[in-house]
């Protein structure tokens, strides 16, 4: 079992979960990192991964990925998913608290050509301390 595996299934994905929704929002920027860590992670689990990639360039082989999608299909991903895999985005993060989903939150990196700045490691740091 790789390492995004092990880390998942802490928090109990592997076997219970049967959709993994993953959403980069609709920044300018990539967040390729996230995207290839979940195309990696779904060689190695049985459940359906589907990735709202936004403007990220890479293109994963083992999971479902689009770039955009409406609301409507946006708003049912998040409630039909298990768990939702983020961004640090405020929106998403409590769409995904008020339908009762496990989040789990991945702030862009402006060292990573993610974003301007690092504002997400903040907001993702404000949410955890939440109880």
């Amino acid at each position: 079992m790789g390492k995004y595996a092990e880390t998942l299934s802490e928090v109990g994905v592997g076997g219970r979960y049967l959709l993994i929704f993953v959403t980069l929002g609709t920044q300018k920027f990539q967040m390729n990192r996230l995207m290839k860590a979940v195309d990696e992670l779904a060689q190695e689990m049985d459940e359906e991964i589907i990735i709202q990639s936004g403007n990220s360039t890479y293109k994963p082989e083992h999971c479902t990925a689009q770039a955009f999608m409406s609301s409507e299909e946006y708003k049912n991903k998040i409630e039909s998913c298990s768990l939702l895999i983020t961004h640090a985005g405020v929106g998403t993060i409590i769409t995904g608290l008020n339908a009762h989903k496990p989040v789990i939150v991945v702030p862009r990196l402006a060292s990573m050509n993610e974003h301007v700045d690092d504002h997400q490691i903040q907001i993702a740091e404000a949410f955890s301390s939440k109880k």
